[in-house]
């Protein structure tokens, strides 16, 4: 079963009264040791996803970044680990109710 997501290539995306920009790559370039799967740049308003793991992964990457990305819209905070914990949490919910065989 897969969740019935465009997850490849770009798209525009509204956030409010704003529109992003949505691309979804092979990888992401990285300053140190770290992976990143995935980038929010308000100063763009662009969306980076790393597609580099399964798709709930990916899922709960692009919910994480969407959030920033509100976090910059509506000009509110949220804690980074709240941000983690709603992403995971909302990408179960789409994942086990919008699966199709």
């Amino acid at each position: 079963m897969r969740l019935d997501l465009p997850l490849a290539g770009e798209r525009r995306i509204r956030i409010g009264s704003h529109e992003w920009l949505l691309r979804f790559v092979d990888s992401i370039e990285t300053d140190g040791d770290c992976t990143t799967h995935g980038v929010c740049e308000s100063s763009t308003r662009t969306i980076t996803v790393a597609r580099i793991a399964s798709e709930s992964w990916v899922l709960s990457t692009l919910l994480h970044e969407v959030m920033h990305a509100i976090e910059h819209t509506y000009e509110v905070r949220i804690r980074h680990q709240d941000l983690n914990l709603f992403a995971d949490i909302l990408a179960g919910v789409l994942i086990d109710n919008w699966r199709t065989e």
